[in-house]
């Protein structure tokens, strides 16, 4: 999937809006990512080592939608867009 972690939010958010919350976090590297929740279950849109690139390298890229562990907790890592 070729996108970014606020398209993926928003896509989430249009196919299941009264269920789906996004969310602005930082991750470790202090760059905000774009996380969104639905039934207590966290998503993101994931790349291994995209958090280090600048928001324009990271406009448009592969990547995947992944679960995070923890609902409670924000477990959006280093490794995050």
């Amino acid at each position: 999937m070729i996108s970014n972690c606020l398209l993926a939010a928003v896509a989430a958010w249009l196919r299941h809006p009264r269920t789906t919350r996004i969310r602005v976090v930082r991750n470790r590297a202090r760059r905000r990512h774009v996380v969104w929740e639905r039934d207590g279950q966290r998503y993101e849109f994931h790349v291994p080592g995209r958090s280090s690139k600048t928001y324009l390298q990271n406009a448009l890229y592969r990547g995947e939608v992944r679960a995070i562990k923890s609902a409670g907790h924000n477990s959006a890592g280093a490794d995050t867009a």
